[in-house]
Formats: structure tokens, sequence, C-alpha cells
């Protein structure tokens, strides 16, 4: 799949509203918001909409994230 650098940012801002600490949701969501509005720019978009649009590739990216999550977990404990 090819990858789109906006998107990408997108989907990393994301995760990162998603399991950042509870004291910091709050930032995370201006990031994430701030980006989507960016990507949108003058269309008849709006953020969530595009977030529903990019929610497919959202659950591939969260699935990618944490198989590498498990193997670097894993490669660290082999190597003790």
């Amino acid at each position: 799949m090819a990858h789109n650098q906006q998107i990408e940012e997108i989907l990393k801002a994301w995760w990162d509203w998603d399991h950042c600490a509870p004291h910091q949701k709050a930032e995370a969501r201006r990031k994430l918001y701030s980006l989507l509005e960016a990507a949108i720019g003058d269309r008849p978009v709006a953020p969530n909409q595009l977030l529903e649009y990019l929610s497919p590739r959202y659950r591939e990216f969260r699935a990618e994230r944490r198989k590498a999550d498990r193997i670097r977990i894993a490669q660290s404990v082999l190597r003790r």
C-alpha cells in the first residue's frame, strides 16, 4: 500500500491520542484535529468525517503497531 505522509502523521497522532495518559488527552486531541484541519483545507469535510473515512486504515495501523510492539517485547526478553 502506498503511504501518504500526511495520512501517516494523522494515524500516528490518532494512536497517540488513543494511548496517551489522561492528563495528555487534551493536547493530543488538539494535535490530531490540527492535522485533520490542515489535511482538509477548504474542502467541505468535517474533521470527524475524515476520521470516519480513515478508520479502516487506522485499524490496520493499530494492528501493525501492536504486532511491532509484541515483536519488540519478545526480542527484548530473548536478549536477556
